[in-house]
């Protein structure tokens, strides 16, 4: 996964400030609270003794100019930074759209930055609640079969919830490994739809299969939900999700000319 490493650089850089640009930022804000806490002091007086009203309305005038100006330099400071981080956020996120990923490594490590992208850019505060749903289920994977991103998307959320816990030893099933992509095999695509769905899910494969297969659902945590046979030579595949639960799941295609290729499918009620 190298690219995703690329990614990685990238919103770390969109994060920090270098330290020039950091230590300007800071005596502006040190200037900003001295004048804050001279004009709180002349509001003071103000109230107490109206002898001297006139000077200081005065001074009070020349510290709101001086907090405006301060405040205008430092948004001009400020702007080289927002739009050097603007520029490395769509890096990323365009990076992040490149990637193939066919392991649920791969897949949860694209779907937790294009969140995490989100968060950046819009705010936790402001994300969608199917985009907190995508966080929450990310997080209570078995983090085994979810790889590093389970532990990211677990740091996040965690500013929403600084109080939630993960019970891995239930989250996961010790008999199961993690599904892996098999490098020495050429990948069958397929794509799944309606998705998210609350029935019937049709698996389309980008090719007739060569010779039999098996598709498999998965639960976030790794568990095997259903699993159907398919013939040679079929190009479609029929999944019947009525009986599970809402949440996410992974459809896993299974067979000899084909690696263990993953794909997301939520189910709703």
């Amino acid at each position: 996964m190298g690219s995703f490493y690329e990614i990685d650089a990238l919103l770390r850089g969109a994060l920090q400030a270098d330290e020039t640009s950091a230590s300007a930022l800071q005596e502006f804000e040190a200037q900003l609270v001295q004048k804050l806490d001279s004009l709180h002091q002349l509001d003071v007086e103000l109230g107490a003794d109206s002898t001297y009203m006139d000077s200081l309305l005065g001074q009070r005038r020349a510290l709101l100019d001086g907090v405006t100006s301060i405040d205008s330099l430092a948004r001009l400071s400020l702007n080289p930074l927002l739009e050097s981080r603007s520029l490395a956020i769509e890096n990323a996120w365009y990076v992040n759209h490149t990637i193939q990923a066919d392991s649920i490594y791969e897949l949860n490590e694209r779907d937790f930055n294009n969140l995490f992208i989100e968060s950046i850019t819009v705010g936790l505060d402001s994300m969608p609640e199917n985009k907190l749903l995508a966080l929450w289920n990310l997080a209570n994977q078995c983090p085994l079969a979810g790889g590093d991103a389970v532990f990211k998307a677990r740091s996040l959320y965690s500013l929403i919830d600084p109080l939630i816990s993960y019970d891995d030893g239930q989250l996961c099933n010790p008999g199961h490994q993690p599904l892996r992509r098999a490098s020495d095999k050429t990948p069958l695509g397929f794509s799944l739809y309606p998705n998210p769905a609350k029935g019937i899910v049709v698996a389309q494969f980008s090719r007739s299969l060569a010779y039999p297969s098996t598709l498999a659902l998965y639960d976030a945590q790794g568990q095997m939900r259903l699993q159907k046979p398919i013939p040679a030579g079929e190009q479609s595949a029929f999944l019947d999700t009525s009986g599970l639960p809402a949440g996410l799941y992974y459809c896993v295609l299974k067979g000899v000319d084909t690696t263990q290729k993953a794909e997301r499918l939520v189910i709703i009620r």
